[in-house]
């Protein structure tokens, strides 16, 4: 798992590169934490390098969706697979954040773990 850091006209922006199984979403959220501490701003997760997600996964982005709505702040997830973006948006995470789908229309595996 690798995560890039930068920022944008909308906020932090985090670039994952692996999976968001248990470990990938426990150095999502190790990451994460020190942002919810830190400045006001949006923060935009680009998915464009994730190539499955577990519900390990799918929990440290409520959290983080969570955290930031207490300081009003907008999450935005972009580059999601056309998978990944139908799972998010059947599990209406859609009306939490905002979700944004690969524009190479790229797909993904998922993965559900118990």
């Amino acid at each position: 798992m690798d995560i890039r850091t930068e920022t944008d006209d909308r906020g932090i922006v985090l670039h994952i590169d692996g999976n968001l199984d248990e470990r990938g979403a426990e150095a999502l959220r190790r990451k994460m934490s020190g942002i919810y501490q830190g400045k006001a701003g949006g923060l935009v997760l680009d998915f464009s390098g994730v190539s499955y997600i577990g519900s390990s996964g799918i929990g440290v982005l409520i959290l983080a969706y969570k955290q930031l709505s207490k300081k009003n702040t907008e999450l935005v997830i972009k580059g999601l697979s056309q998978d990944i973006y139908e799972l998010m948006k059947s599990l209406d995470l859609h009306k939490l954040m905002a979700l944004e789908k690969k524009t190479d229309g790229g797909s993904g595996r998922l993965r559900f773990s118990r």
